[in-house]
């Protein structure tokens, strides 16, 4: 029983790193969005400065997504590694 509870720690320990990532990368691009939308209706650029805001976001959220996944695959190797060599 308490090896099950070890496994399940060591699953959600190494799972929970990617569960934000989407959250984060969703909520980026939605930011973007809405700022784009309401510069629009404050200079009267109706659907530019959306599109353009919206670009942005989505590529800056892609870029952050690939960058943190690739931090915590080096990590996970790592420690990997460290546990390897123990």
């Amino acid at each position: 029983m308490n090896q099950d509870k070890q496994e399940q720690r060591t699953i959600y320990n190494s799972v929970s790193p990617y569960i934000n990532l989407g959250m984060q990368m969703a909520l980026t691009i939605v930011v973007f969005v809405l700022l784009g939308w309401w510069l629009d209706g404050k200079f009267e650029t109706s659907p530019v400065l959306t599109l353009v805001l919206s670009g942005v976001g989505m590529f800056g959220a892609f870029y952050k997504f690939i960058r943190s996944v690739i931090s915590i695959d080096d990590k996970n190797i790592d420690d990997k590694d460290k546990k390897d060599a123990v």
